[in-house]
């Protein structure tokens, strides 16, 4: 794969076949808010990376153990 595109994602050719292929929706503007803002996210170098269910499993139990205040 060559360098990611700024914002760090793919240029379209080098999407996997089924993404590539996806046709793209339309989402309502709370999602496409949520979307921007985790792209902003990502792109800022503010995202989890969980290798395997386990470290998945350990993140769900933690955030359940201290939820966010603007969780909810």
């Amino acid at each position: 794969m060559t360098q990611p595109q700024p914002g760090g994602w793919p240029d379209e050719h080098e999407l996997p076949r089924l993404l590539a292929d996806a046709e793209e929706i339309d989402a309502d503007p709370g999602t496409e808010r949520a979307i921007d803002e985790a792209l902003d996210d990502y792109t800022a170098g503010r995202f989890i990376r969980c290798h395997g269910e386990d470290e998945f499993d350990a993140l769900l139990a933690s955030l359940a153990a201290h939820p966010h205040p603007r969780a909810g």
